[in-house]
């Protein structure tokens, strides 16, 4: 059988998807198109931009199966619908804003392979802070769907109720806020750097919740979290810059603060055990690799193991939105 060259020509031309994702978002065209299906010149006024542009961006969009063609009309499909309409609580937009600014860093990839080292690792107090505070509002969208997928798996409003939460690294709080959201008795401790908590309690404070907030700012390698103070845990896209030492520090520092019965939930890029198919998670340890000291993603069957070693037990995974099962494991 001859092979032919179109799987490498595609991976050549990878960057042009998300280019024109991010020109879509810029220009306002899924927003637009929230409003109803639209042809390329009603399209071209509502973005302010040319005809003959918008064509081409409308039917390349179409053609990765991001938009909807009808003649000569075009709409949403429902994932961008949901995901890229601005606004929507689910919206990428920023996120995509931020793996184009990512790609630079990418330019020297072989460099960094051959001395296995980042030139400027985020998980640095020198670069880590400004880096975080960017990148935790473009993330949300991807983490407050799954930390509403770990509350719902939890009973957050139901079975459990008056829940007290230990977001750790918390970012924009969206692992924690939809506990609170639930159930108006939880309250939640977000803990991370001082600026990032900044963007907490901007997101908080968005979500009416607030006064039920509790901030500890710091290093989550140094700071104390206590001892069987907590009925939930969180852990939201942490473990991976936090590298294999550390992140077995931190289970156990974080389990230690769970009440016995409590959980502990992970939200993570997590590759199969053979790290060989799961495409994306094994993507984003190169990425780790570019920009931490020590990160990478790890497989269920290490996290098994590490939190078999920090005493939890009734270890499980749940389907979420995200880009891999939820672990969650009791104490």
């Amino acid at each position: 059988m001859s092979l032919a060259p179109d799987r490498i020509m595609e991976l050549g031309w990878a960057f042009v998807p998300h280019r024109a994702l991010l020109a879509a978002v810029n220009l306002g065209l899924f927003s637009a198109l929230d409003q109803g299906p639209a042809t390329v010149d009603e399209l071209a006024a509502a973005c302010a931009a040319s005809p003959r542009g918008i064509r081409a961006l409308a039917n390349a969009l179409t053609a990765l199966g991001l938009l909807q063609k009808t003649a000569e009309t075009y709409q949403n499909t429902p994932e961008t619908a949901l995901f890229l309409v601005r606004d929507r609580p689910a919206y990428l937009g920023g996120m995509l804003e931020h793996t184009a600014a990512l790609a630079d860093r990418f330019r020297d990839l072989a460099a960094i392979v051959r001395s296995g080292e980042a030139p400027e690792a985020v998980d640095q107090p020198e670069h880590g802070e400004a880096f975080f505070q960017e990148l935790v509002p473009a993330i949300f969208g991807m983490s407050y769907p799954q930390g509403t997928a770990a509350a719902v798996a939890l009973g957050a409003g139901d079975s459990l109720r008056g829940a007290r939460v230990l977001d750790v690294a918390a970012g924009s709080g969206a692992f924690s806020l939809p506990f609170l959201q639930r159930d108006p008795t939880a309250t939640a401790v977000a803990v991370d750097l001082p600026h990032v908590l900044e963007v907490t309690r901007e997101f908080a404070t968005r979500f009416g919740c607030a006064d039920r907030y509790q901030y500890l700012a710091g290093s989550i390698r140094e700071l104390d979290f206590g001892v069987a103070e907590f009925d939930v845990a969180v852990l939201g896209h942490i473990c991976h810059s936090e590298g294999a030492l550390w992140t077995q520090r931190l289970l156990a520092k974080v389990v230690r603060a769970l009440k016995p019965g409590g959980t502990l939930v992970i939200g993570e890029m997590v590759p199969d055990d053979q790290r060989r198919e799961a495409v994306f998670p094994l993507l984003f340890a190169l990425n780790m690799l570019v920009h931490t000291s020590d990160g990478d993603c790890f497989t269920l069957r290490e996290y098994q193991e590490w939190l078999t070693a920090a005493g939890c037990s009734a270890i499980r995974t749940v389907a979420n939105p995200g880009p891999s099962p939820l672990i969650l494991a009791t104490r």
